[in-house]
This record gives structure tokens, sequence and C-alpha cells, in this order.
């Protein structure tokens, strides 16, 4: 019976419809997507013949999602942007400094009256006109302040067998784990390039070009070669004397950059202040001993500065030299002196004083060689070096010296191009200068007489000689 059954409901069903396309199970248009770095079957369906994709071609759909604003990322409640109507032309720093803010989460703000507002933006005004007084006064017209004065040249180095990077992280390495006095961690960056044989370091303080000077004659078991360390070509020293305003002050621990500026290499690290003190007392006055220490251990790393106020009667500082040598084998050397001049400053010359020093004869406050090169100062206001007045006034400026004898070329520094405002920190001492090339020392001469003295846009106009190798 159950045979019968089957074969008469087989008999009753209906002929089948043709046979279509192959199903697949898994539908592209449904989640999730094929997983990547599988094999899986061409479909013929999807792609057709004429394509003839390869199986091993990604096989992956990457859903698409927008990508979100800067907008709507910006936060919604801040108000770090926002100044409160009070404090109306005080700066945060000043406000934090003065007390207004002890901390992130107490203020005074609504404890301040009117008056005592006023009187605290007085006192920042106040202060900002002092430190831009001290700036232009000091700092900006300082001979320490001269790019020559924070350069130097070292040689010796063989940059075939030692990179420079080498060399540039063991002079950071030095100067990181050295005590300089007056000398702050922001001013022990350096900079390096290779010009030749030299190694030319720029620093970003006078001081720290002086303590790199201690490396003169020394040995270094690194490189394998004897260091000479010198100063630029240009480089000027102050030799105004050292006079102490009390008489029974005390020996000064500084490191003070003046022509007479003595480095000692070779003492040992139990040296103190009082044993220097006993050994250079013999020939003079001294003015200042400065020892470098190691960070760590605060012992001394075999260097010292030495500056004297007088010496005494039939004594020299080459028997100095000769002397401490002798007796102490402790190695003597100028560090404040360039290698083929002996070039000095009898006075500092500031903004404040610069006029009262017009009628000095040039030997009575500075000495330089006679070169075919000068720099003129006082050219261009520091508001005209930025953007197209600079070209405009300093063309003027070349049309009439450009008629002068022996006119070779002309330049001027500027500041980069996508400066558009110069604050008193950030001015260089060399913006501004204009450097005239000659054909002889006798032109050069002979136009600084003709330009120095002269008014240029109610400008009075400065000069002096220029390293012919710095233009």
């Amino acid at each position: 019976m159950y045979n019968e059954r089957r074969a008469a409901n087989r008999n009753r069903a209906l002929p089948s419809a043709p046979k279509g396309p192959p199903s697949y199970p898994r539908s592209r248009d449904r989640l999730p997507h094929r997983l990547p770095k599988r094999s899986y079957p061409l479909r013929r369906d999807d792609h057709p013949r004429e394509h003839h994709y390869s199986r091993h071609q990604q096989q992956t759909r990457y859903q698409e999602t927008p990508v979100p604003s800067f907008e709507s990322l910006k936060p919604r409640d801040t108000r770090w942007d926002v100044c409160i109507a009070k404090l109306q032309g005080m700066s945060a720093r000043f406000a934090k400094a003065s007390g207004v803010f002890p901390s992130p989460s107490i203020s005074r703000v609504d404890t301040l009256t009117a008056e005592e507002v006023k009187e605290l933006i007085g006192k920042q005004q106040k202060y900002e006109q002092m430190r831009r007084e001290r700036q232009v006064s000091q700092n900006i017209s300082g001979i320490s302040n001269s790019k020559a004065s924070k350069t130097v040249h070292l040689q010796g180095i063989d940059f075939d067998i030692i990179s420079t990077q080498t060399v540039h992280t063991y002079l950071e390495n030095f100067l990181a784990s050295t005590v300089i006095p007056n000398v702050s961690y922001e001013d022990l960056k350096i900079t390096t390039r290779v010009d030749g044989q030299s190694l030319i370091v720029e620093c970003m303080s006078s001081l720290v070009a002086t303590t790199l000077l201690s490396f003169q004659g020394k040995q270094i078991e690194e490189f394998q070669c004897t260091l000479q360390v010198n100063r630029p070509p240009d480089y000027i020293a102050s030799s105004k004397p050292l006079v102490r305003k009390e008489q029974d002050a005390q020996i000064v621990d500084e490191i003070i950059e003046t022509s007479s500026l003595i480095c000692v290499n070779g003492i040992s690290k139990e040296s103190l202040a009082d044993d220097l003190r006993k050994v250079f007392a013999e020939f003079g006055t001294l003015y200042s001993i400065s020892i470098l220490l190691d960070k760590l251990s605060y012992d001394s790393i075999g260097v010292a500065f030495i500056n004297y106020m007088s010496l005494n009667e039939n004594i020299t500082y080459k028997d100095i030299f000769n002397n401490v040598k002798e007796k102490y084998q402790w190695n003597c050397h100028w560090a404040c002196r360039n290698r083929d001049h002996r070039y000095f400053q009898s006075c500092d010359i500031t903004t404040m004083n610069i006029k009262e020093l017009v009628d000095f004869r040039t030997r009575e406050i500075s000495k330089h060689e006679h070169t075919s090169t000068i720099q003129i100062l006082n050219v261009l206001p520091a508001n005209q070096l930025i953007g197209d007045e600079t070209d405009k006034q300093f063309n003027v400026f070349r049309n009439e010296v450009s008629q002068l004898r022996g006119f070779k070329d002309i330049k001027v520094t500027k500041p980069p191009k996508d400066v558009k405002s110069i604050t008193p920190e950030e001015f260089v001492p060399e913006y501004g200068r204009v450097y005239i090339k000659f054909e002889k020392p006798k032109d050069a001469s002979s136009a600084l007489t003709q330009i120095c003295g002269r008014f240029f846009n109610n400008r009075l106009l400065l000069g002096s000689y220029l390293d012919d190798s710095l233009f």
C-alpha cells in the first residue's frame, strides 16, 4: 500500500519548472561581508566574463560613513577664549602672577575693585615698557648678543669617519651635564653644520660658545683626535677694564667675557676656587674665578675661567701661562680672542649712549683690520624690515651707494618672508644691517668716511669694517 500511494502522488504532480542559474546561500547585499584573506569561488553573475577578476584580488567592501566636521567636534561649553569684562586689558600671565588667580579653582575677580584693577593694568603697562627698554638698550646692542659671539669653529675631526650627528650629540651631552653660571636650560640648544674641514657650532648664548672653547687642544678619545676650537674671524670682545664697586668685594663666581678671559684646562676634580685663587693671586688682583662642575657629582670637570683686574709689576700673561704649565701642568689659553686678529672694543655701545660716542675717533672705541667689506647700521627702522616698504627704502640707499668708487655688491639682512611682526625678544641684532662689498680696502675706507655720520631718512648712519669671509 505504501509504495502504490507514493506512485499515485508522483503521477498527480505537476511538471517541474526549468532549472535556473545556481543560487548562492550568501548574498553580497547582506552583512557580514566576505572575510578578507579567505578563498571564495568566483561568481559569474557578479563578475562578467569579459572582466576576468582574479581570485586573489581583494573582495572586501567597506562601509562608507560621513566624516564629522571640525565644527561638530568643537567644545560646546568653554570660556577659554573669553576674557572677563572686569579684567579687560590685562594679560592672563600678569593676572596669574599678580595673584588674581592663586590656583586653578580659586579666583579673586569678584573681590577686586575698579581702582585695584586699574592699578594692576597700570603696573602691567609699566613692566612691559621697562622690559622693552631693557631689551633694546642691553641685549640687542651688546657685544655678547652678536652672531659672531655665539659661534665657534671646530677643527681636527675627520668627518669621513665620524658623522656630524655624532659630534653634535657629544657636544649636547657635554653641555647638558655641566653647570654653567648664568646659563639656563633653554640656552643649551645648538645647531651644527659642516663647512669644509670645520664644524660650525651656533649657540643660543655667548656663554655657551665660550664654554665650548674649553675643548681647545683637548684629546677626545671617542673621536681619536685633538680638537682645535676657534672664534669666527670677525669676533670682537670687550676690553673694558674690570672694576669692583666695593674695595672689599669677594671674587666673582661668573664667566666675564672680556678680551683678557683665561681658560684653564687640566685641573683636578677636587680643585676648588680657593685652590685656584692661591695659585693665580701671586700674579695680580683677581676679579672672577669660575669652575665648571658636573651636574650629578658636583665635582670639577677640569675646566676653569679666570679674569684679572690688574697684573703685578713686570708680570705678563705669557709669564702666567708658562709658570702654571711648568708647576701644575695646567694648559691656559685665551677664551675670547679670535685666531687671526686681536680685535677689541673699549666701551659698551647701546642705544642710550650712541650719540655720546659719535664724536670719538674709531681707534678710541674699537680696533679692526681694514677690509674690503663694510657694514652700515641704523639704515632702516625695525617696523620697515617687514613687507614691501623695505625694498623701496633699500633701493634708494642702494642707488646712492652704487655711485661710490669701487662698489661691487650690497646686501641687507631681513626677517623671513613669512614673518608679519617682530617682538623685542624675537629681534636679531643682524636684522637691518647693510653689507657693502668693494674692490679694495682703500675704497671701503673711503666709503666709510663718506657714509658714516650722514643722515638717511632722519636716521644717523653708523658703520664699521667686516671680515671679507662673512659677506
